[in-house]
This record gives structure tokens, sequence and C-alpha cells, in this order.
């Protein structure tokens, strides 16, 4: 009964193409390159808009910012393309570290705020620095608490590792040894 089971199938008949993937039939095909006709037709019946669209998507790739930039470095690079018009937006990209398209639409924009707009932004500002700074007095203030900020390791007081390693005022000590020896200046000898 195993024999049986274990006789090799015929094998099917399959179109490969290379790397072992599956070849279109030729009807498939055909319809693949119907398909290909009717949009190289509509990309040149296309409004100018979607061209352009079109075009800046191929040169700059798709608009999905990470790193995002603060105003005031929006308006260095107005002031850097208009001091230098023959810099490329590649380049000013690169300078940044941020996309070309970033660049270019931080050129083809105009808006300013207004001062409404501009007072509403300092105050989300200050707000921003407020919290900040009172999360890091926050913290110095919980390290002092008592805290252990150590391994964990029960027994382990976060002193030195081996005894021959000096921690505290010994170590800082051996360290001014090993400095250079402070030189009297010539005012210090004369008096």
């Amino acid at each position: 009964m195993w024999n049986f089971l274990r006789q090799p199938c015929a094998p099917k008949a399959r179109l490969w193409r290379a790397h072992g993937t599956l070849a279109l039939t030729p009807s498939e095909l055909r319809f693949k390159q119907k398909l290909e006709a009717a949009e190289r037709e509509r990309r040149q019946h296309a409004p100018e808009w979607e061209k352009r669209e079109q075009t800046l998507r191929k040169r700059y790739g798709t608009w999905n910012p990470t790193h995002k930039l603060s105003r005031q470095q929006m308006n260095d690079i107005r002031d850097l393309k208009a001091r230098a018009p023959g810099l490329k937006t590649v380049q000013l990209a690169d300078f940044f570290k941020i996309s070309p398209e970033s660049i270019r639409r931080i050129l083809k924009s105009s808006w300013v705020p207004s001062e409404a707009e501009r007072a509403k932004q300092e105050a989300r500002g200050e707000k921003r620095k407020t919290e900040s700074s009172g999360k890091s007095y926050e913290s110095v203030k919980s390290y002092g608490s008592g805290k252990s900020y150590g391994s964990g390791a029960p027994g382990h007081r976060g002193g030195p590792k081996y005894k021959h390693q000096k921690h505290g005022p010994a170590s800082r000590d051996a360290d001014r040894r090993w400095r250079k020896p402070f030189t009297e200046g010539v005012g210090d000898l004369l008096e």
C-alpha cells in the first residue's frame, strides 16, 4: 500500500518564467497589454495638474515627512533660497536632512501667521517649556529622594565593581595627581 502512495505523480503542464514564478497565460497576457495601453491613453489625455503631480511624485517620491521643521527653520530655508537662488532643492534637502518634496512645499508656501495666531503659538511654546522644566524638576527631585537607579542586584550598592577600583573622593584625588600641575605666573613669583 505504501508503495502505491509514494508513486510519483505525473507533472502538471505549467508555463514557468525565471525565478520559479508562474507565467501568464496568453489570454492574461493580452488582457494585461490592453490595460497598459488604456493606462497610457488615459495619461496622455490627463489634465495638466495631474501630469504635474505624477511628475513630482516620480521625481521626489511620496510626501510623508517624518522630520518636522520649526517656523524658524522654514524661514531660514526661505532666506537661504532668496540669498542663493542657484541652490537646488536637493542640496537644501541634504543640508536640512529632510525630503526635497518638503523643501519644495516650504518654498512654495507663502502663509504668514497673523498676530493672534502668533500669540497662540508663543503661548503653546511657553506652556511646553514650563511642562518640560516641571518634568525635569520632578525627575531631579525623585532622584534625590533615595530611589535606587542601580542594577537592582541584591547586596549591590552601586560602588566599585572590583577592589582595585576607587569610588568617590579618593578616585578624584588620584585624577588630580595625574593632571598637569598648576604653574605660577610671573606676577605670583614677584610677590
